[in-house]
């Protein structure tokens, strides 16, 4: 009987003691995961609130390391994504204004700073320039705005002019942004309008060398029409042979710088529009067997 009991009794203290070591175990799993996952949540919050990148330190248990890890490279690859957008934002020497949805500027590059006549950290008022400037935007960014690409708008700033490129993009939250990008064309206008001075001047020089020549044309032809009838008629009274010869010369030679004459005018009519053809029916047989 004794032995029974004692029997009985170790059994139950057995079932005591794991009954004790189960729920201890229990217990200081659940302060370990509760402990890790709280690792965890307050890496992840860090990691998404804050703009520098931290590494996850790691945790104990196995499944969670793995998640920090795969979290924190992931956060690793946006913060350089992000990194690398912003050095292009900042160190591009293209003008580059980020705008809200309002048509306010949210963001603005040092190279638009500088075209604007922005000083960084001033408080003071950017002047007649940036407001003209804004002004000018606003219209084109509320369209854009509305997911239309504008490309090639001019607008002057002081003494430049930059050509602007607008364009909609989406944020993470889901947000509406305008991103413009400008270029300095001031040197390309100042050419057009050079091109287009000296077009002008091309074209009057043009115009005033047609006028003298044609009035040359027409000043050296009236005696020369004399210097012809003269010696025409002088060819049918030469009697002499020798004074003949001469004289087809002379009436040659007339009638070939009257020629030229005549097509000197015949361009000066081309030159101003006034040439006009005749339209004659002629046999193009009969042409071709002269």
């Amino acid at each position: 009987m004794a032995l029974r009991n004692s029997y009985l009794f170790s059994i139950l203290l057995s079932v005591v003691v794991i009954a004790v070591a189960s729920v201890a175990t229990r217990r200081w799993l659940n302060r370990k995961v509760t402990k890790e996952l709280a690792k965890l949540m307050v890496y992840t919050k860090i990691a998404g609130d804050t703009q520098k990148f931290e590494r996850f330190s790691g945790s104990a248990i196995h499944e969670f390391n793995h998640i920090g890890k795969t979290l924190s490279q992931t956060f690793e690859r946006l913060s350089e994504q992000e990194k690398l957008f912003q050095d292009l934002f900042n160190f591009s020497l293209s003008p580059i204004i980020v705008w809200t949805e309002d048509s306010t500027i949210l963001q603005i590059n040092p190279a638009a700073r500088k075209a604007l006549g922005i000083q960084l950290g001033s408080d003071h008022d950017p002047g007649t320039s940036f407001t003209t400037f804004v002004e000018a935007m606003e219209q084109h960014v509320i369209k854009a705005n509305h997911g239309v690409t504008i490309t090639g708008i001019d607008v002057p700033i002081d003494d430049m002019v930059y050509r602007w490129n607008l364009s909609s993009i989406q944020t993470r939250k889901d947000k509406k942004l305008v991103l413009s990008q400008g270029q300095d064309i001031t040197k390309l206008v100042e050419a057009e309008k050079q091109s287009a001075k000296a077009r002008v001047e091309a074209e009057r020089a043009a115009v005033a060398r047609t006028e003298f020549m044609a009035k040359m044309s027409h000043e050296i032809r009236t005696p020369l029409n004399g210097i012809l009838g003269i010696s025409q008629l002088l060819k049918k009274e030469a009697k002499e042979t020798r004074y003949q010869e001469q004289i087809d010369v002379l009436c040659n030679s007339g009638e070939h710088l009257l020629a030229v004459l005549n097509d000197i005018l015949d361009f000066s009519k081309i030159e101003n529009g006034s040439f006009k053809l005749e339209k004659h029916n002629f046999s193009f047989k009969r042409w071709l067997t002269l």
